[in-house]
């Protein structure tokens, strides 16, 4: 099995129950189940992106809930993306692997992403704290990831926080915490995506959770339940499926 058919089974590793309607932007507060992301290196970003979107009729295949592609802008090398997925269980993700090895429709889309990008890696993770937020086609996120000896105290704070940031003028942002799974790592690697409508009103939050006197109690609690960061990168963000 070369990369390029790897690359393929953790991008379309989601079937889902969940319907959505086409033409419009999803709302992915209640996609809890598994999160999948495939890290990519994209030469051609525009490229790629359309690329994926031209095959929706793929996603539809395997009843895809949602889809997106993100760029990073910060922490990465340049052309440094991911493509998430949601499915509604690990049962679901894993067993769409099959249709996606032996589609020959697959097949040709894998080639038609090779001078695109190269493959760096992928995660599996389950959905601890779900998006809650409003429904956005376009976004911003902070992709944290952590080690907390004890991750529900930590997973506790990072919920106290959100909700102090939202009473004081970031309604906007949600807080995701997910716990991967399958991918080498132990239990006490936690990922925390904080996803706010575009990269100006992020900034605005971090600034707010940093430096405002109302955020200093609850961003304490969070720095003293984590024992160290991991990885933190910035990305912009957009829905690939449904089409828009």
């Amino acid at each position: 099995m070369n990369k390029f058919k790897l690359l393929l089974a953790f991008v379309f590793s989601v079937t889902a129950s969940l319907k959505t309607v086409a033409q419009e932007p999803v709302n992915p507060a209640a996609l809890g189940g598994v999160m999948g992301t495939t890290d990519v290196v994209v030469s051609d970003i525009p490229g790629y992106v359309a690329a994926l979107k031209e095959n929706s009729q793929l996603f539809a295949v395997l009843n895809y809930s949602l889809a997106g592609f993100c760029e990073a802008v910060s922490g990465g090398v340049p052309g440094e993306s991911l493509v998430f997925n949601f499915s509604n269980s690990l049962e679901t993700a894993l067993a769409s692997y099959d249709t996606q090895l032996n589609d020959p429709a697959f097949a040709s889309f894998v080639a038609n992403l090779e001078p695109f990008r190269e493959l760096v890696g992928s995660r599996q993770a389950q959905v601890i704290r779900p998006y809650t937020g409003p429904a956005l086609t376009t976004w911003a996120t902070r992709n944290l990831y952590v080690r907390a000896e004890n991750p529900q105290a930590y997973i506790d704070a990072v919920g106290a926080l959100e909700s102090t940031a939202r009473a004081n003028g970031f309604a906007d942002l949600t807080l995701m915490v997910q716990q991967e799974v399958g991918s080498g790592n132990t239990s006490d690697l936690l990922a925390v995506i904080a996803v706010s409508p575009s990269l100006a009103r992020l900034g605005a939050a971090l600034d707010a959770i940093t430096g405002e006197g109302w955020a200093q109690d609850a961003f304490a609690s969070v720095q003293a339940a984590r024992s160290r960061i991991t990885e933190d990168k910035i990305y912009r963000c957009q829905q690939i499926y449904p089409a828009i």
